[in-house]
């Protein structure tokens, strides 16, 4: 068994399921281990900011394409997109 420190993670699994358990967290202390827990958090923080990115891009194309010029107006200034 290896030492807990929670990261906001967490798996469920059967009791009756002692064989898997054991085969999880060696895989899981592995995967601590060899650092690629924190490697695949931070892949996946940028890939959220980008998606985030390209959604408020898709949304101020779609707002451009729908809104009067006067509105457009309103929202660049308040820098709401």
């Amino acid at each position: 068994m290896f030492d807990y420190a929670s990261l906001g993670v967490v798996i469920a699994v059967s009791k009756d399921s002692p064989e898997l358990v054991t085969t999880l967290n060696l895989i899981i202390k592995d995967i601590i281990d060899q650092g690629l827990y924190l490697e695949w958090m931070e892949e996946a923080i940028k890939l959220s900011k980008i998606m985030i990115q390209q959604s408020r891009l898709r949304f101020k194309k779609t707002v451009t394409a729908t809104l009067s010029p006067c509105i457009l107006n309103v929202i660049n200034r308040l820098k709401i997109y």
